[in-house]
């Protein structure tokens, strides 16, 4: 983001370039220890950033998850959807970027480079093929690398605490020095990158509805979808009553649906509902799970 406008530019401000790659799964990547060293300039890349080992898209396909990014909302508050665009007065990371003298154009040094997915993929697990029909973590969770010159921010370092890429935009406007002139969503990834505490994080939250194919047999019976990731637990519920909850730090592949647990599942609704409140996430309509 760089061009004629950078006269009136604050002295010494970053470029900033986001690399978002399409359907990435982070189990399939050499820098997240996959089967196969097939990303050697990642991995190098990482030595002088900071990888989030745990991070997350608001949404398991490509429109949602891109308008969170740029945004700072969660996926069902942008608005967006299959047949629905951004809504007017939705402001973008772009917008903030040129009322700050950017533009987009050519980059030298002194570059913020942020590294990233829209979304992963199924390949069979639990059943389930493709993206944007399920919440599993794999096809929510996301590679997320990010190189920034900035002190105190060891190059190298790894982040194991979930995140979620709805505190992307907020992270980037920290490192390019931006404070925006209104309240911003989410909240930067600076402070856990530096010193591994996550407090005031935004919770992991994702969501997929059932309208996102303009085929309306495609999933047209693929109930709605709602999913918080803790420390430890990932838990998804549904509109039509349904609880999943998996303890993915024991059960990375998500095999044990640890919800037939009474306990577990009672705990596991409250924490969802908790964390959907908080965030002000209504559902349109759904049965409660029992």
């Amino acid at each position: 983001m760089r061009g004629e406008s950078e006269a009136w530019r604050r002295p010494g401000a970053p470029n900033v370039l986001p690399l978002i790659l399409d359907t990435l799964r982070v189990r399939s990547l050499g820098l997240y220890d996959g089967p196969v060293a097939n990303t050697p300039v990642l991995t190098r890349l990482a030595r002088r950033g900071v990888v989030f080992d745990d991070a997350y898209a608001t949404a398991s396909w490509t429109f949602p998850s891109h308008a969170s990014i740029f945004t700072g909302e969660y996926a069902s508050r942008t608005g967006a959807d299959w047949l629905t665009p951004l809504p007017n007065g939705s402001r973008t990371l772009a917008e903030l970027f040129a009322g700050n003298g950017y533009a987009t154009g050519g980059f030298v040094a002194n570059t913020v480079v942020i590294i990233t997915s829209d979304h992963g993929e199924s390949l069979g697990a639990h059943g389930v093929f493709g993206h944007g029909n399920a919440l599993y973590r794999n096809q929510i969770r996301v590679p997320l690398l990010i190189i920034v010159n900035a002190p105190g921010l060891p190059a190298g370092t790894r982040v194991s605490h979930p995140v979620s890429l709805r505190d992307l935009a907020a992270s980037v406007l920290d490192f390019a020095d931006i404070t925006p002139n209104a309240a911003w969503n989410g909240r930067s990834l600076r402070t856990i990158a530096m010193s591994g505490d996550p407090t005031g994080l935004s919770p992991v939250i994702a969501e997929v509805s059932r309208g996102i194919k303009v085929d309306p047999g495609a999933f047209a019976d693929t109930p709605i979808k709602k999913s918080v990731v803790d420390d430890t637990i990932q838990i998804i519920e549904t509109d039509i009553g349904t609880l999943s909850a998996f303890g993915f730090t024991d059960d990375p592949l998500e095999t044990v649906d640890l919800s037939a647990q009474a306990q577990r599942r009672r705990a596991g609704l409250a924490l969802i509902e908790r964390v959907l409140l908080s965030e002000r996430i209504s559902w349109p309509d759904r049965n409660h799970p029992d």
